[in-house]
């Protein structure tokens, strides 16, 4: 292949990943979008919140070596070095900040964040949750949505251990052995699903595991294994056949809970979304459009964690000048129908992130190489 080529292949994934975190902000806008509920049809899903997510873990698995992915101790240090330290780096830092934004009134001790109620943390209290954060337990409301960089991490880890002891247990070739990878996954997503969706046994950080392992395989399997070009119309269609379908039949996918309706779902919203996009993208002629969306999404990582914090920011920007009542102190803004205001949120909680993570990489990360390899 061309370098040509090859950099258009990497401008198109990054453009991906801008679309697929432009759609994550305004998924946590909360528009109140046009829809048919007695058709089940929601505008909503459609998008954002059936394919958001699912398609970061597929695009995760896009370059994938096994060569790498069998050396599971060298492959799981890459990944603390960059992607779990980063996580720690964030969430770690919204932690120390946790009592200056009770003081700031971006939290509120009379508001339930999702089952954590805030208080002002003492110096136990701030160590506790520090400790919890290193072992991937702790949270906190304001850097919510990297609950998808703990899941990375530990599905990333998980994929290359399974992969590793399938090879030693199974001496077969590279092709059988991607096949029997493949079962496995898809036999812990099954179960993984059935838990939750049948029994109500949902385990954060580990239920939502499985599926993530799956959609890495899928995108490993697109981009590695069949070096898929993106560029047939035949396929194309039937991947959006089979995303209205799964839009149609099940609704969106919410992997924090581990919530999806089964296999098509979460294959649909995964592989046959990223498919889908990356064909879209590639007939896309407007270079400055591209540009845009590669750019955000080589500093989706940092538009992740922050947004929550700019919605806060955006709130009180919109209340001084036009008087509205949004309440800061809440997690969300619920735009509802004031799509002047969303659309200003949406513009400033993805563009001001996105300009602060080339901020931090050019002038923190530059020097340390393997962070810098993996922030974008």
């Amino acid at each position: 292949m061309s370098k040509v080529a090859t950099k258009e292949r990497d401008i198109s994934v990054d453009c991906v990943k801008g679309l697929a975190i432009t759609a994550v902000v305004f998924g946590h806008l909360c528009f109140s979008l046009p829809s048919i509920p007695e058709r089940n049809i929601y505008l909503s899903v459609i998008l954002s919140s059936l394919w958001h997510v699912p398609v970061f873990f597929c695009i995760a698995g896009f370059f994938i070596k096994d060569e790498k992915l069998l050396h599971p101790w060298e492959f799981i240090l890459k990944k603390v070095k960059t992607l779990y330290l980063k996580t720690i780096l964030f969430v770690g830092g919204a932690v120390l900040l946790h009592n200056l934004l009770i003081r700031m009134g971006f939290y509120s001790t009379q508001v339930d964040y999702y089952g954590k109620a805030m208080f002002f943390y003492s110096t136990k209290d701030m160590l506790l949750t520090l400790i919890k954060t290193i072992f991937l337990m702790g949270r906190e409301p304001i850097t919510g949505p990297l609950w998808f960089a703990h899941v990375l991490f530990l599905a990333l880890c998980g994929y290359s251990l399974l992969s590793y002891l399938l090879s030693k247990l199974s001496q077969q070739d590279q092709t059988k052995m991607f096949a029997i990878r493949g079962v496995t996954l898809l036999a812990m997503t099954i179960l993984s699903n059935i838990l939750t969706q049948n029994f109500g046994i949902t385990q954060n950080r580990l239920s939502n595991v499985f599926p993530a392992m799956l959609l890495i395989y899928i995108g490993q399997f697109f981009n590695e294994r069949r070096k898929m070009k993106y560029d047939s119309p035949l396929i194309a269609f039937v991947c959006l056949l089979l995303f209205v379908s799964a839009a149609l039949r099940s609704g969106g996918i919410s992997l924090n809970n581990n919530q999806f309706y089964d296999l098509f779902h979460l294959i649909c919203g995964g592989g046959a979304a990223t498919y889908l996009l990356l064909f879209c993208i590639k007939k896309v002629k407007f270079r400055c459009l591209k540009r845009g969306l590669a750019f955000l999404g080589n500093y989706s990582f940092a538009m992740m964690g922050l947004h929550f914090f700019w919605f806060k920011l955006c709130m009180i920007i919109w209340d001084s000048l036009f008087g509205a009542s949004f309440d800061v102190a809440a997690l969300l803004p619920g735009i509802g129908k004031n799509y002047m205001a969303g659309i200003f949120f949406l513009l400033f909680s993805c563009i001001i992130p996105a300009i602060l993570g080339l901020v931090i990489d050019k002038f923190f990360l530059k020097k340390i190489s393997s962070f810098r390899s993996f922030y974008k």
